[in-house]
C-alpha cells in the first residue's frame, strides 16, 4: 500500500494550525501527547481528549503555563474540527508538531522578548504563513 500524505486542504490547515500554535507559545510537546492519544484511540475527538486536559487545570501540568496552553489547544484545535470535516488528525497533527519549529526559530533561543519583538515576529509568522497558503493555491505540475 502507498503512503498517500495529507493532501492540499489537509496541508493548509497543517501550516494554520503550525503557525497558530506557534503564535500563541504552545508546546509541540502537548501537540504530541494529543498524537499519541488519538494514536491509541483512533475513534476519539480531538476536542474532546483536550476539554479534559483543561478540565485538569494544572494537575498534570509541566509547567506554571501548560493550563494557559492547554487552552490555547483545544480552541484551534477545536476551531479546526468544526470547520474542517475529514480530516485525518493523526497525519495532520503528526506535521503540525513538526513545523512548529519552523514557525518559531526565536524559541531556541528562550529569552524574554520586548513586546515589540512579540509583534514582529507575529507579523512574520503571519506572512510566511499567507505566503505557505497561497503557493499551497498554485496548480502543481509533476
Amino acid at each position: 500500500m502507498r503512503y498517500a500524505g495529507p493532501d492540499r486542504r489537509e496541508w493548509q490547515v497543517i501550516h494554520l494550525l503550525a503557525g497558530e500554535l506557534a503564535r500563541n507559545r504552545v508546546s509541540k510537546n502537548l501537540v504530541s501527547q494529543l498524537h499519541r492519544y488519538l494514536l491509541f484511540d483512533p475513534g476519539a475527538s480531538p476536542t474532546e481528549y483536550l476539554r479534559r486536559m483543561v478540565a485538569l487545570k494544572d494537575a498534570l501540568a509541566g509547567g506554571k503555563d501548560e493550563p494557559r496552553q492547554r487552552e490555547a489547544l483545544a480552541a484551534i484545535v477545536g476551531h479546526f474540527e468544526r470547520t474542517v470535516s475529514g480530516l485525518n488528525w493523526l497525519q495532520v497533527l503528526a506535521w503540525v508538531a513538526r513545523l512548529m519549529v519552523a514557525y518559531r526559530p526565536e524559541e531556541r533561543g528562550k529569552r524574554r522578548r520586548s513586546p515589540a519583538e512579540e509583534q514582529a515576529i507575529a507579523e512574520r509568522i503571519r506572512r510566511e504563513m499567507e505566503a505557505d497558503i497561497q503557493r499551497l493555491g498554485e496548480p502543481c505540475y509533476g
